[in-house]
């Protein structure tokens, strides 16, 4: 099986269950663990949720020459060339789940649009759910003759006991 890096702030691995689904053992990882032993189903589900990526290869460990000159007491570190450290690794799996996120909010953006444009066409606008986030309610409020800046003036809750 392959190693991970943990790039998700915590990750409950179960082990092991009972016969009715009840985790007997759990192992807890924390933000930068190697985890071993994953299914290949779990591993490409954390994967797409950015929550592991994977782990350095152990040739491609960084080797440090000291070197200590005899006249000073200075000790000059200086890593190996081509060398990725685990934090450049986890660097760039934070990067990767920052792109992924923001793909996330765009995606949200989008359905908000839709949901926007739905309305839009209908006499009566639908009702958002109650998940929904306060963008989508402030356009329900307009849709529904609410003035732009007196609906965005209330928080969310608000909105939607004003508008229930």
């Amino acid at each position: 099986m392959t190693d991970y890096v943990l790039t998700a702030s915590r990750f409950d691995q179960v082990l092991e269950r009972d016969a009715s689904g009840f985790p007997l053992k759990v192992v807890k990882h924390r933000r930068g663990a190697l985890i071993s032993g994953l299914s290949a189903a779990e591993a490409a589900r954390l994967k797409a949720a950015g929550a592991i990526g994977p782990a350095p290869d152990p040739a491609d460990e960084v080797v440090e020459v000291v070197v200590v000159e005899p006249a000073t007491t200075e000790v000059v570190v200086e890593p190996a060339d081509d060398a990725v450290t685990s934090e450049e690794s986890l660097a760039t799996a934070e990067a990767e789940h920052e792109a992924a996120q923001a793909e996330a909010d765009e995606a949200r953006a989008d359905a908000a649009e839709q949901v926007a444009e739905l309305n839009a066409r209908l006499e009566e606008p639908v009702r958002p759910k109650i998940t929904a986030t306060k963008k989508v309610w402030v356009e329900y409020a307009v849709a529904r003759g609410w003035k732009v800046a007196d609906a965005e003036k209330l928080d969310k809750q608000e909105l939607i006991e004003a508008l229930s």
